[in-house]
């Protein structure tokens, strides 16, 4: 079977997280989504509140990581992630740390009625650990969370 890409850019930046929720997910690479940028919104009931989403910016950029799965994985992934309803899963380009452009889906929180807030900061604090391990640039995180103006 095909295998499925998977741009992770939230909670599933934890490797572990991943694989509990997909034990087939095998990280890939970083990538970036281009022309979006971060922010938090929504409710999740496992974190207590807002969680990320990538929403259209013009020149922005959200970073995240490549994750590979087997295609009969991506049902339990859109079950943790409540596809269709908090997230729908929507196919992308995203483009690795080579330059190359790669499909992959990317779960985004439904536009329609969608409010920005902070987020917990539990989930922070997740997403906080990822970005540095990764060696991304913390600045859009804070930005996003509403830390800074």
């Amino acid at each position: 079977m095909k295998p499925v890409f998977i741009f992770a850019y939230g909670s599933n930046l934890d490797e572990a997280q991943m694989q509990a929720r997909c034990a087939s997910a095998q990280m890939e690479c970083r990538a970036v989504l281009p022309h979006h940028g971060l922010v938090f919104g929504g409710f999740s009931q496992r974190w207590g509140g807002a969680v990320a989403n990538a929403v259209p910016e013009q020149g922005g950029q959200v970073e995240g990581v490549l994750y590979r799965i087997e295609a009969a994985d991506l049902r339990c992934l859109d079950r943790h992630e409540g596809h269709p309803f908090a997230y729908e899963r929507v196919q992308m380009e995203v483009v690795d740390r080579s330059g190359a452009r790669r499909p992959a889906h990317v779960y985004v929180q439904p536009g329609e009625g969608f409010e920005a807030c902070s987020p917990p900061a539990g989930y922070l604090r997740v997403l906080w650990l990822a970005y540095q391990r990764l060696g991304f640039d913390v600045r859009a995180l804070v930005v996003a969370a509403g830390l800074v103006g």
